[in-house]
């Protein structure tokens, strides 16, 4: 058993089986359709969703873990024999899984005094936060120390960047991330734009 557990949540795009074989420990993202709650990851697969998305005219909502979710990873963490846990999470600017970890982080000192939880907010999304949390995985298997899986990911924050395309306008377009001129200009040019992230922010 590795001293130190790893937490993450569903948006990292680590695939299953490598989160199974890095022993990572992760909670899903809620996802609402309509009136229909979903568990990313668990009542609804990427296949399924991308499918769904074809169709839909609206974009799905979404929630992070909230509070009580993370005091009941940790908790079980605990329960299992874990001392020491790492907590790595999306952006702070684009979601509220960093503020919920850090509540719960504070809220279950007084229950589980001996547990020691390090919150780390990655400033990126998707794979990005997705390699620190398999770095910090590597880490801890190796048998390193809390500290040393802390300072891993830590030295990944300010050098990990993300840059990617979109192949439709259409969800930057729904999501009000582009005006309806750009989007009628640009998928008529065929434009791509390009996305990445600055301090925390995708631009």
């Amino acid at each position: 058993m590795t001293r130190v557990a790893i937490v993450t949540d569903s948006t990292t795009s680590i695939p299953q089986p490598l989160i199974a074989d890095l022993k990572i420990h992760w909670l899903p993202y809620y996802i609402h359709r309509g009136d229909e709650e979903l568990l990313d990851l668990v009542t609804i697969k990427p296949e399924e969703f991308y499918i769904w998305m074809e169709t839909a005219e609206d974009l799905p909502k979404t929630a992070c873990p909230g509070t009580g979710d993370y005091i009941s990873k940790y908790t079980q963490l605990a329960e299992e024999g874990f001392k020491e846990i790492v907590s790595i999470h999306m952006t702070s600017k684009g979601s509220g899984a960093y503020q919920a970890a850090r509540s719960a982080q504070e809220m279950i000192k007084d229950k589980l005094p001996h547990l020691i939880i390090e919150v780390i907010d990655t400033l990126n999304v998707s794979m990005c936060h997705g390699w620190m949390v398999i770095e910090a995985a590597r880490t801890a298997l190796e048998g390193k120390s809390l500290s040393e899986v802390v300072q891993r990911v830590q030295q990944m924050v300010p050098v990990t960047r993300m840059l990617q395309t979109a192949d439709t306008l259409k969800y930057l377009y729904m999501g009000g991330r582009i005006g309806r001129a750009q989007h009628l200009v640009g998928s008529v040019l065929n434009l791509k734009p390009l996305i990445s992230m600055e301090d925390g922010i995708i631009v």
